[in-house]
């Protein structure tokens, strides 16, 4: 059984077309279609960074420097 897999664009809303090869002689063709999702995994992953970098924008101004912070329990349960 001679099997090929293509990706395939519609040509409308409810139609599309397969070119088959020259070489490709059955006569009998089983067809499955199924949605590929890679066009919307990529699209999502854009709009992660967008959300990303918009955050990263909005919060620069207020970073503040906490490299010399120690916390102190104690000092907490004195208060």
């Amino acid at each position: 059984m001679q099997t090929i897999t293509k990706k395939i664009k519609r040509n409308g809303r409810h139609k599309i077309t397969i070119e088959l090869p020259e070489d490709f002689i059955a006569e009998n063709i089983e067809v499955t279609i199924k949605a590929d999702d890679t066009d919307k995994i990529k699209d999502n992953s854009k709009k992660k960074k967008s959300l990303a970098d918009e955050a990263f924008e909005y919060y620069k101004d207020i970073q503040v420097d906490l490299s010399n912070y120690k916390f102190d329990r104690d000092e907490l349960h004195d208060r």
